[in-house]
């Protein structure tokens, strides 16, 4: 979910360091901080899908948190109003589809990934989401 670009679309930057994916985005709201996700390089050469982890840093106390999210292509339809929530059957399709693959380990604040998904499993999911988009498409 992102919340709505108020003062222009959000704008970030993507760099690869020691086979680690970094993403940052700015939302370009004054309270809103910048994003950061971290994923490992995929070993498939077409990303159609990116499963990451979301750092949140609490400003307060300092505590990390690590939130499993994926990211599919959809197209360059940028002003989609589509917001994803638990009330959205896709929500809990793509919870269970993380919860089956990371683990939390809140001694270390660590996110593990149990196992690595196929290349199949990511197709699967990447239509599903693509069916639930079409669906939410401007008219």
């Amino acid at each position: 979910m992102r919340p709505p670009a108020k003062k222009g679309f959000p704008v970030g930057t993507v760099q690869v360091r020691h086979n680690i994916i970094e993403i940052d985005i700015h939302y370009k709201e004054p309270d809103y901080p910048v994003a950061k996700y971290l994923a490992p390089l995929p070993s498939h050469r077409e990303i159609e899908c990116l499963r990451l982890t979301a750092l949140d840093i609490k400003g307060r106390d300092g505590a990390i948190v690590a939130r499993p999210i994926l990211m599919v292509k959809v197209g360059a339809d940028a002003d989609h109003p589509m917001q994803i929530d638990q009330s959205i059957e896709i929500y809990k399709t793509i919870s269970d589809f993380l919860a089956r693959l990371e683990e939390y380990d809140s001694a270390f604040m660590e996110l593990a990934f149990k196992e690595e998904p196929q290349l199949h499993e990511y197709d699967e999911m990447r239509a599903i989401v693509l069916k639930h988009w079409q669906g939410y498409a401007p008219r």
